[in-house]
């Protein structure tokens, strides 16, 4: 991880568990999901692809969704407008 992605994240985790910053944030808005958020930003950078391997390594998408392998999953996040999340490896 690049030295400036790491302070931002710490400087994330810093607020979020923070009093003020706590009190704003609604349910949605977890660490858990800000951290969900950066991960799939950062392990889609590339992305999109114009075309992917037939390797099958599957990936379980927020849609329900079982992707092939990280290749069409992070060409799906892109589609999603960033909006699709990885919530694990392997099958849904």
């Amino acid at each position: 991880m690049k030295p400036g992605s790491f302070f931002l994240l710490t400087l994330m985790v810093f607020f979020l568990y923070s009093g003020a910053a706590t009190e704003a944030i609604n349910e949605r808005m977890s660490a858990s999901y800000l951290f969900l958020c950066y991960f799939s930003l950062e392990y889609c950078r590339g992305y999109p692809k114009g075309a992917c391997t037939k390797e099958f390594n599957p990936h379980c998408g927020s849609d329900g969704i079982t992707y092939d392998n990280k290749c069409i999953f992070c060409n799906a996040y892109i589609a999603s407008g960033r909006v699709l999340r990885l919530k694990h490896l392997g099958k849904c």
